[in-house]
């Protein structure tokens, strides 16, 4: 049995994620075990969206923004949201998506 493909459809700015959409966990890439199960691979996924690796990541330059300016990766990720993934809702007046 193979692990499952993780994959974001939405763009989504993380240092853990490719700009294809591929989550770099390393139980999913190099550690896999039918002792996994989708749950815990969730679980994994969520805790690594929350607390990012930047030691080694998929997606460098965003790895560096997290460690060296938390506050403009914050502002960035947050505009990628609304940008990518909030379309549907009404964008507050003091968010600007040019140069993104």
């Amino acid at each position: 049995m193979r692990p499952p493909r993780v994959q974001f459809i939405t763009k989504i700015f993380h240092p853990n994620t490719s700009r294809h959409g591929y989550v770099g966990l390393d139980s999913i890439h190099y550690n896999w075990s039918l002792a996994l199960t989708i749950s815990k691979v969730l679980i994994s996924i969520q805790s690594l969206l929350t607390d990012p690796y930047c030691d080694v990541c998929m997606e460098p330059v965003i790895g560096r923004s997290y460690r060296n300016n938390k506050e403009e990766f914050d502002r960035i990720a947050r505009l990628w949201t609304w940008k990518h993934a909030m379309h549907d809702f009404v964008m507050p007046i003091n968010i600007d998506l040019n140069g993104i």
